[in-house]
């Protein structure tokens, strides 16, 4: 696909874009021939975002496309997702009852990698809390100090046979913590489902794993809520 990089001093361009989005002020746009359209990284990241509307070769015709409103931003062709860092939510989903077995072995891939790493990183962060008092808000650290990405200590755990000795980040911890948010709000049904696809791969007490004590992100810190 190729992409031409031109601002709106052209005639043409100009009636491109004000076709596309009248209401756009700037200068420069890409234009990007193609038969058909595949989008990605929609999401908001630095402050901005791209928009992308489809258009006639002579800029008489425009459409938005569907990533313009996707489900990140609240859409209201669907539901807002519970977690707004969960982005790229695909346009269609395979059913419960009939996973592909590609996907089906890739989950069996995760289960056998992730699901000890995890319950591990767990254990640990477990054995940091129940070491002494620990009010709302202090900092989940060994030394108690601001990290990017926060250190426990070290766990071990076996990963495809292979036994693996790692510090504990708690990186792994939060995502958890939004893993378990996303259960937390699906029906009876949903929970059921999701429990007999986990089952199935290896995974299935991940839905019950649950932490003692949340965390959360504040000023580049993972704290006890």
């Amino acid at each position: 696909m190729n992409t031409i990089h031109t601002d709106r001093s052209d005639p043409l361009v100009d009636r491109i874009i004000r076709s596309a989005f009248p209401s756009y002020s700037g200068r420069k746009v890409q234009l990007v021939p193609s038969e058909t359209v595949e989008l990605s990284d929609t999401a908001w990241s630095g402050g901005s975002r791209s928009s992308y509307a489809g258009v006639s070769a002579d800029g008489g015709d425009a459409r938005p496309l569907p990533q313009l409103d996707p489900a990140e931003f609240g859409g209201p062709s669907r539901p807002p997702v519970v977690d707004p860092e969960v982005w790229h939510i695909p346009l269609e989903f395979f059913s419960i009852d009939d996973l592909p077995d590609t996907l089906t072995a890739f989950l069996k891939l995760l289960s056998e990698n992730f699901v000890p790493e995890i319950r591990a990183t767990i254990d640990l962060y477990h054995q940091w809390l129940d070491a002494e008092d620990r009010s709302a808000g202090a900092i989940a650290d060994v030394e108690g100090k601001k990290r990017c990405h926060q250190v426990l200590g070290e766990v071990e755990h076996v990963q495809a046979g292979v036994p693996i000795k790692r510090i504990g980040l708690l990186d792994d911890i939060s995502h958890h913590v939004r893993f378990q948010a996303l259960v937390d709000h699906m029906s009876d049904s949903e929970k059921q489902a999701l429990t007999g696809v986990l089952e199935s791969v290896g995974a299935g007490d991940l839905v019950d794993l649950r932490l003692k004590r949340e965390v959360k992100r504040d000023d580049y810190a993972f704290v006890l809520v």
